[in-house]
């Protein structure tokens, strides 16, 4: 049954999507997909937690995925792994 959530491997343009995010959003980005906790990337970016989950929100949106898992597999995807 399809329930019309997109993957992050279905469409094509999503890893062009991604080299068009801030350096400070792909940054953001690969860390929570490396499986890094906000509290975690906050500490090695030197942010708030609420600036790695406001960044992480916009990431999402841009890239019109909704979690850490469609994250990590479009990240692999972008970066050719």
């Amino acid at each position: 049954m399809l329930t019309g959530r997109r993957t992050a491997k279905a469409p094509g343009h999503d890893a062009a999507v991604w080299h068009g995010l801030t350096t400070v959003e792909r940054e953001t980005a690969a860390l929570a997909a490396q499986g890094l906790g906000n509290r975690e990337i906050a500490t090695e970016l030197a942010v708030t937690t609420r600036a790695v989950e406001l960044r992480l929100s916009g990431v999402y949106r841009k890239l019109r995925i909704r979690g850490r898992e469609e994250l990590r597999a479009l990240v692999q995807e972008a970066e050719g792994s």
